[in-house]
């Protein structure tokens, strides 16, 4: 089995590549998920990739020609965030593929998968991204931020309830001005 099908454990920042081998119109069929009556679910692409599950959202298909003014790779390495020098170094086969075109993002992959087991019509074309190495979690300790939070310092006028001064000073002036409205 090639060394790419092979899912890690720490699998985020991942795509795996395949060649759908279908015409359109039967590629479409064969990524359209059917929900039964029974609550089960019939995906050929799981049977294809030899998974039990994947999640809909972090799968796409498409026809390549779709992205011959971008490119596969950039749409990999740009739209995507895919951190991976093997694009850059796959960028020419990448860009050469031609039909449908069906990726799996790790976000679709549940725990516990190990590997995939592609079988017609996909053909595996490669796996891209993922962390080489998460850094480790250092503490920071500092003087300054040891202790207790406490609230600041409240104001005479909070502890009375709020601002009441300018409450008054308001309701004084509105008095006024209705005064000098209907007196004059």
């Amino acid at each position: 089995m090639d060394e790419g099908l092979n899912i890690p454990a720490n699998h985020h920042g991942m795509v795996w590549v395949f060649r759908v081998n279908l015409p359109e119109a039967e590629a479409n069929i064969f990524y359209t998920e059917t929900h039964r009556d029974n609550g089960t679910t019939d995906w050929p692409i799981l049977d294809a990739l030899g998974v039990a599950h994947l999640d809909h959202d972090y799968v796409e298909m498409f026809d390549a020609s779709t992205l011959k003014e971008y490119s596969l790779s950039r749409y990999l390495a740009e739209a995507n965030s895919i951190v991976d020098p093997a694009i850059a170094e796959d960028a020419a086969k990448l860009d050469a593929l031609e039909g449908m075109i069906l990726l799996i993002f790790s976000s679709a992959i549940p725990e516990g998968t190990a590997a995939f087991s592609p079988k017609a019509p996909l053909t595996f074309v490669g796996r891209y991204g993922g962390l080489e190495h998460i850094p480790d979690f250092v503490e920071m300790v500092d003087d300054d931020a040891v202790g207790v939070l406490t609230s600041p310092p409240t104001t005479s006028t909070e502890k009375l309830g709020g601002s009441w001064l300018a409450s008054i000073v308001v309701a004084l002036i509105a008095v006024l001005i209705l005064l000098m409205v209907f007196v004059v």
